[in-house]
C-alpha cells in the first residue's frame, strides 16, 4: 500500500499534494491513472521539443550550406 503511494508520488511531480487526499477518499486506481496521464503528457511534450529543435537545427544547417 505505502510502496505504491510513494511510487506514485515520485512519478507525478505536480500531484505531490494529492496522494494523501486520494488515499483518504478513493481507492488506489485513480492514482495510477493520473500517473500514467502525467507520464504520457510529459513524453509528448519532450518529443515535440526534440522535434522542434531538430527542425531548427536542420534549417540553420541548410542556411549555412546555401
Amino acid at each position: 500500500m505505502f510502496r505504491s503511494v510513494s511510487r506514485f508520488r515520485f512519478l507525478s511531480v505536480p500531484f505531490i499534494v494529492h496522494p494523501i487526499r486520494y488515499m483518504n477518499h478513493t481507492p488506489l486506481a485513480p492514482n495510477t491513472l493520473d500517473a500514467g496521464r502525467y507520464l504520457s503528457v510529459m513524453r509528448t511534450s519532450v518529443m515535440t521539443t526534440v522535434q522542434t529543435t531538430r527542425a531548427s537545427e536542420r534549417t540553420a544547417r541548410e542556411k549555412l550550406l546555401s
